[in-house]
């Protein structure tokens, strides 16, 4: 079942564009949503038209936990942010706040994105202060 979902062309290609400091999402061709994390379908309106679309990576905290006690040992650097960012263009990401300790996140807080390399592969994340 999880092949259905994750398409791993596509999210080579995500982070293809991320090496080159640019955030860009899938974007339906015929009904304009976004898609993210990058899949074969689009979950707005199942067409497979797409095309990738570069985002201002400017957004705000809709929510998030912070994860006090390690879940996974993978994931063992405790405590740790797990943030929905609601996306200037429209559609919504998971990431980690990087720039953040208990009590500094707030809903409706503004922040920017943040390409950084992690075990050799970049990941996207947020940040609070704009770094332009």
């Amino acid at each position: 079942m999880a092949d259905v979902l994750y398409d791993k062309e596509s999210d080579e290609a995500f982070r293809a564009y991320l090496s080159k400091g640019e955030i860009r999402l899938q974007c339906c061709s015929d009904c304009k949503g976004f898609r993210y994390p990058p899949r074969f379908a689009c979950p707005h309106c199942l067409s497979r038209k797409w095309h990738w679309e570069k985002v201002s990576g400017e957004g705000v905290i809709e929510t998030y936990l912070w994860y006090c006690q390690p879940v996974d040992p993978r994931f063992a650097d405790v405590p740790y942010n797990v943030a929905v960012v609601r996306l200037a263009e429209g559609p919504a990401i998971y990431a980690n706040i990087t720039d953040a300790v208990l009590d500094d996140l707030k809903i409706g807080q503004p922040v920017w994105a943040n390409i950084e390399t992690r075990n050799g592969r970049p990941r996207l994340s947020f940040v609070r202060e704009n770094p332009s």
